[in-house]
């Protein structure tokens, strides 16, 4: 998370309270979502997979808290990622 949290403060310029990693797991989300750090949120930004959207999504209607989608994108650390991706497929595949 450490990387996701660089960016979005770096390139985004966003200060970032809190980062979960719990988006399959509601409990251990649920509490996140109220602990301290995520109360001093004001903009929740979510992906909208597992748990996350409607977890994150009711607590910020909850408080009120402005809740942001994320649409990310896939990048990959060194090269051409799609190069990358088709290396690993065959040339042909027969059925």
């Amino acid at each position: 998370h450490d990387r996701l949290r660089s960016h979005l403060a770096g390139a985004e310029s966003a200060e970032v309270v809190m980062v979960s990693g719990n988006l399959s797991n509601r409990d251990a989300l649920r509490a996140d979502v109220a602990s301290e750090a995520a109360r001093a949120a004001d903009v929740f930004l979510v992906e909208l997979k597992a748990a996350a959207i409607d977890v994150v999504a009711e607590a910020a209607e909850e408080r009120g808290v402005q809740i942001v989608f994320a649409d990310n994108a896939v990048v990959s650390l060194e090269g051409d990622l799609d190069a990358r991706l088709r290396a690993l497929a065959p040339a042909r595949v027969t059925a």
